[in-house]
C-alpha cells in the first residue's frame, strides 16, 4: 500500500484529501495549526457558509432565499476551522501536530524522503507520495527604502511590531504586559486581513491613528481608494470599517521605524514615512501591526524544502478539461508523474517558481502561456475572489482532481467489459447529487444537467454558461439562490426551443459558428443576448437577478 505525507493541515490539505481521485494509501498529516484556529472563534468571516463550504465541506449547499449583503449571516472562524479539522483528521492514518518539515528529497528508488521537526525532535518519513499545500507562503517582510530593498528586523522593537495573525490570535498580548486599551496604533497593509486588523484594534479600545499602505504603480499609485481597493471586498463584511476610516486611511512609503524608550514610561515607535511629494511624515505609536500578504519565493517556503533534482521534475498542472473557463488557467505545480504534488494558494505565488516551467503533457509551452491561477476567481460569485481565498482554492483543486458532487446510491449498476481483456467491472447507474451551484466548475454544472434533466445539449450548454455568468455579476454579490438557478436552467430550456422553432438548420449554424469562430462562441452569443437585450433584462430583474 502507498504511503503519502500532507504538509499542511488546511482548507488546501482538507480539500485535496477529500477530492482526491487515485489511492494515496496510508496519510500522514504534518503541519502546525490551521490559520482559523489561530484566530478568535467568534471572529465573522468574509463569506456566508454556502460560499465557503463548496462542493467538499460539510455544510448548506446553496441559499434557501436569495443572498443578499448585510442579511446573509457570515460564517464563524470557530465553525470553518472546526470543518477543516474533522475533514483533515477522517482522511488522515496518523497526525504529526505542530511538526515542521525542513527538507523533501527524491530517492533513487523513487520514493520521498521527508525530513523535519516535532516537538523538538527529528522527524523523518519515507513515502511514494507528497501533497504540499502550505498557504500562501511566509509573511511578506516589512519593506523600506525607495526600491524596497532595506528590510526591518522586526525581532528587535521587542514585539511592538507585530504580524496581523498573530495580532488577531486571542491570546496575544501587548508587550510587557501593558493594557492594550488608549494604546494608538498604526496598521500597514490594503488587505481584507488588514481591515479585520483595524476592527479588532477598535474593538479592543485601540485608537488606530493611521491605516496606511505603499504606493502601486500606473495611473493609480496614490489613490487611496485604488491601493485600499482589496480590504473591502464585495459582501458588506468591513463596510463599517470602510465608512469609519476614511480619515486615517493614506498612501505612504515606510522608509524607518525607531524604537523610542523614555525613562520612566513605557517604549513607543517613531515611523517615518515620504508621502507623494516625497515630503517627511513623522507618527509616533504604541504598536505597529502589518498584514502585507505573504508568498513564495525563489529562496523562501516550498523552493528552500524541496532539493534541486525535484525542482527540475516539476511541471505546470492547468485546466486541460476547461472545466473553470474557455482559456487555461494554472491549477497545480508537481512532478511529471503526480506523486508530489504543489496545491492551493500557494499557486498564487506559482510556489515561488515563476513563469519558466513547462506544462503537463507539453513540454513546448511554458506556464507564461496560461491563464494566472487567480484567474479561477472570475469564475465564482464577487464575494467569492478574494486573492487566495478559499473559495477560489476549493474549485481550483476540484478542477485539478477532476471531482465531481455525487455519489453513487448502490442501487442499480450495469456490467461493461474492460479494455485490452482485463476482464468486467461494474458501472454504478443511480447517484445523489450534493453540488452547489454558485462554486461548482462548468464540468461540474454540466454534468449535473445530463443526469438530473433531459435538457438537450445546446440547451444545457446555455444553462452552464447562464449561471456561471450570471453568478458572476456585481450586483449578485453572494450568488445566487437555488430557485434562482431553477429558474435560469428553465429558462434556457424555452430559450433553446424558441431558437430551434425560429432557425430550422439551427444546428448546421451552430456547427459553422463553431468551425469558423470557435466552439464557444455561438454559446456566448445566445448568454450575451440574453443577458443584454431589454426584454430578458427586466426578466431577470424582476427575479431579483442582476445581468
Amino acid at each position: 500500500m502507498p504511503r503519502t505525507v500532507v504538509i499542511g493541515t488546511g482548507i488546501s490539505a482538507a480539500a485535496y484529501l477529500l477530492s482526491a481521485n487515485r489511492n494515496l494509501g496510508t496519510v500522514f498529516g504534518t503541519g502546525g495549526p490551521d490559520l482559523w484556529k489561530q484566530i478568535a472563534p467568534t471572529h465573522q468571516m468574509g463569506q456566508p457558509a454556502p460560499l465557503l463550504t463548496g462542493n467538499l465541506l460539510a455544510g448548506p449547499r446553496g441559499f434557501i432565499t436569495r443572498p443578499q449583503p448585510g442579511r446573509s449571516p457570515f460564517m464563524l472562524a470557530g465553525d470553518f476551522a472546526g470543518l477543516v479539522e474533522h475533514h483533515f483528521q477522517s482522511h488522515t492514518h496518523f497526525q504529526f501536530p505542530g511538526s515542521l518539515v525542513d527538507s523533501i528529497r527524491r530517492l533513487p528508488n523513487g520514493q520521498y524522503e521527508v525530513r523535519g521537526r516535532v516537538w523538538g525532535a527529528r522527524l523523518t518519513i519515507f513515502c511514494d507520495n507528497v501533497i504540499i499545500a502550505v498557504g500562501p507562503g511566509p509573511s511578506r517582510p516589512l519593506m523600506v527604502g525607495e526600491n524596497g530593498d532595506i528590510g526591518v528586523d522586526v525581532r528587535g522593537l521587542d514585539g511592538y511590531v507585530v504580524g496581523g495573525t498573530e495580532f488577531m490570535s486571542p491570546t496575544w498580548q501587548m508587550p510587557r504586559g501593558e493594557t492594550m486599551r488608549g494604546k494608538t496604533i498604526a496598521v500597514y497593509g490594503g488587505s481584507a486581513t488588514a481591515a479585520w486588523v483595524v476592527e479588532l484594534a477598535q474593538m479592543r479600545g485601540m485608537n488606530v491613528l493611521r491605516w496606511f499602505t505603499r504606493p502601486g504603480g500606473g495611473d493609480g499609485a496614490w489613490n487611496v481608494d485604488v491601493r485600499f481597493e482589496a480590504a473591502f471586498p464585495a459582501g458588506s463584511r468591513n463596510t463599517e470599517v470602510q465608512e469609519g476610516t476614511r480619515d486615517q486611511r493614506a498612501v505612504l512609503k515606510l522608509t524607518n521605524i525607531k524604537m523610542i524608550r523614555p525613562e520612566n514610561d513605557s517604549s513607543f515607535l517613531e515611523l517615518d514615512f515620504l508621502d507623494q511629494h516625497d515630503q517627511i511624515v513623522r507618527l509616533p505609536v504604541d504598536l505597529l501591526v502589518y498584514a502585507l500578504g505573504a508568498a513564495h519565493t525563489r529562496d523562501t517556503g516550498i523552493r528552500a524544502m524541496l532539493d534541486r533534482d525535484i525542482q527540475a521534475q516539476l511541471v505546470a498542472y492547468y485546466d486541460r478539461n476547461l472545466a473553470i473557463s474557455a482559456r487555461p488557467s494554472l491549477l497545480a505545480v508537481g512532478t511529471g508523474d503526480g506523486s508530489l504534488m504543489i496545491v492551493g494558494s500557494a499557486m498564487c505565488s506559482v510556489a515561488g517558481f515563476g513563469n519558466d516551467m513547462t506544462l503537463q503533457g507539453d513540454p513546448s509551452k511554458t506556464l507564461a502561456t496560461l491563464g494566472r491561477y487567480t484567474d479561477i476567481s472570475n469564475s465564482l460569485p464577487p464575494a467569492a475572489r478574494p486573492p487566495e481565498g478559499i473559495g477560489m482554492i476549493m474549485a481550483g483543486i476540484e478542477a485539478l482532481n477532476e471531482f465531481m458532487p455525487v455519489r453513487a446510491t448502490g442501487g442499480a449498476f450495469a456490467v461493461y467489459r474492460r479494455p485490452h481483456g482485463q476482464g468486467l467491472a461494474f458501472h454504478d447507474l443511480a447517484f445523489v447529487w450534493d453540488i452547489n451551484y454558485n462554486t461548482s466548475n462548468r464540468t461540474q454544472l454540466a454534468a449535473f444537467l445530463a443526469s438530473t434533466t433531459n435538457l438537450s445539449p445546446f440547451a444545457a450548454n446555455v444553462a452552464v454558461a447562464l449561471i456561471v455568468k450570471l453568478r458572476t455579476r456585481a450586483g449578485n454579490t453572494l450568488g445566487l439562490s437555488n430557485a434562482q438557478v431553477q429558474l435560469i436552467i428553465w429558462t434556457a430550456l424555452c430559450y433553446a426551443h424558441a431558437l430551434a422553432a425560429l432557425n430550422r438548420d439551427l444546428e448546421a449554424m451552430r456547427l459553422w459558428s463553431d468551425r469558423h469562430h470557435g466552439a464557444d462562441r455561438f454559446v456566448d452569443m445566445c448568454v450575451d443576448y440574453m443577458t443584454t437585450e431589454y426584454t430578458h433584462v427586466a426578466w431577470w430583474t424582476h427575479h431579483g437577478i442582476s445581468c
